[in-house]
């Protein structure tokens, strides 16, 4: 099998706090983490709150800088890629997020939700097409077509199956899920 998401010697570190008569020193968040995942493969990324689980996560993504160290998606350093992502990478790399309750925006109906990416990264000419792959997505989850117009908060099948079809894209290479024994999530959505 190939590799498909190479970490080695993987650090960040989060900026120092100024306050008027004292400063603190930069924080590590992460230090010498390495892992490869193959294509294909299931990999878990489990520990304690605090450990730097989503901190790892959101550097993968290129939501946080890392201090050194290298993260290469098939085969190409992603610090290569300036200051943008390239659409390909956003189109592989996506987020299963932790708590699903929080993640998904509660003033939007399912069927929003998983149109979302639908029409940020794939190329369907029109509503019809959209809107099967909003069913087969549905499908994948067992959820029936009724659950289109209905809320996240509207049911607790509901709002973790519209998370979990968001992460299992049939289209996605890659997704990235931080899991913690606290409940606590860290994990934001841009409200519309």
């Amino acid at each position: 099998m190939s590799t498909l998401l190479d970490i080695q010697d993987l650090a960040v570190r989060y900026a120092a706090r100024r306050g008027l008569f004292s400063s603190t020193p930069p924080r590590p968040a992460v230090n010498g983490v390495s892992m490869q995942i193959d294509a294909g493969q299931t990999f878990g990324l489990v520990g304690e709150s605090g450990s730097g689980k989503s901190t790892i996560g959101r550097a993968i993504l290129r939501l946080v800088d890392t201090s050194s160290g290298s993260i290469s998606f098939a085969g190409k350093n992603i610090a290569d890629f300036g200051r943008r992502s390239p659409l390909s990478y956003r189109r592989a790399v996506q987020v299963v997020f932790q708590n699903p309750t929080t993640a998904l925006n509660a003033a939007w109906t399912i069927e929003d939700i998983l149109l979302e990416p639908i029409r940020l990264h794939r190329d369907l000419p029109n509503a019809k097409e959209q809107s099967k792959l909003v069913d087969q997505l549905l499908d994948q989850v067992g959820m029936s077509e009724y659950h289109r117009k209905r809320y996240p908060w509207s049911s607790p099948a509901a709002s973790a199956s519209g998370s979990r079809s968001r992460g299992r894209s049939p289209h996605s290479r890659s997704s990235s899920c931080a899991t913690s024994r606290s409940a606590r999530s860290t994990s934001r959505r841009r409200a519309k």
